[in-house]
């Protein structure tokens, strides 16, 4: 395998393993992956992003309101981790990407997804925002899963915001999944469930649209990701 990801349950809880696991697979030529729910502290990140190469944060939502009554926390946190991580895009190259699971009727409204793409966008319009359906389970079970229809059409308010990378998931669609140019349109990589095909319009090893020459945002080599940082 190329790398680990540290994920379920939450790995900000049990920090002290990957980090030592962390640094173990960077010395083996692994690069890390975390998926989290975005509640670390500042001091978590500045010292989880010395091995962890790429993050996931889980951004369940744009309202206090589903915070609170869903998942008994609160958003204020949750943004700054995004901040935070940002911020160590630029010095330990973090590279991050947002994750939101669209419930219906609690956060699928397209003024919701505008103000998340919106504060998105003043953060970094070129990370990747992820619009995963609901699945009804546990006890949401009277709450319908969410249609693919519904999230392609929430993936276009995000795209007309200025996002560049969105994406959907958890449903099968012709387009929610590929990656475009966000300069040309060209498509670069087409995906259908875990199947990924790189186009010829992608110079993968350069990050560039051979249409246009945009570079394309994105860790999409091994080797690119090794070089993120450095072993120690």
């Amino acid at each position: 395998c190329a790398s680990m990801a540290y994920t379920y349950n939450e790995p900000a809880i049990w920090y002290e393993y990957h980090r030592d696991m962390g640094r173990i697979a960077m010395r083996e030529g692994l690069f890390n992956i975390l998926v989290t729910d975005g509640y670390g502290t500042p001091e978590f990140w500045e010292r989880a992003s010395e091995y962890i190469h790429a993050a996931s944060i889980d951004l369940k939502g744009f309202t206090e309101k589903l915070y609170n009554e869903l998942t008994g926390a609160r958003l204020a946190p949750v943004l700054d981790s995004i901040k935070t991580a940002k911020r160590l895009k630029g010095r330990h190259k973090l590279w991050v990407e947002i994750t939101s699971l669209v419930i219906p009727g609690w956060n699928d409204s397209e003024d919701e997804i505008r103000q998340e793409a919106e504060w998105l966008k003043e953060i970094d319009p070129d990370m990747p925002l992820h619009l995963i359906g609901f699945f009804p389970s546990y006890k949401m079970m009277s709450t319908p899963p969410e249609t693919a229809e519904k999230l392609l059409s929430l993936r276009k308010v995000a795209l007309d915001v200025g996002l560049k990378y969105v994406y959907v998931g958890n449903v099968l669609t012709e387009e929610g999944e590929n990656t475009y140019c966000p300069n040309c349109g060209d498509l670069l990589v087409r995906r259908a469930l875990f199947a990924s095909t790189i186009t010829d319009s992608f110079d993968i090893e350069k990050s560039k649209c051979k249409n246009c020459g945009h570079k394309i945002a994105g860790i999409w080599t091994v080797e690119q990701a090794k070089r993120l940082k450095e072993i120690e």
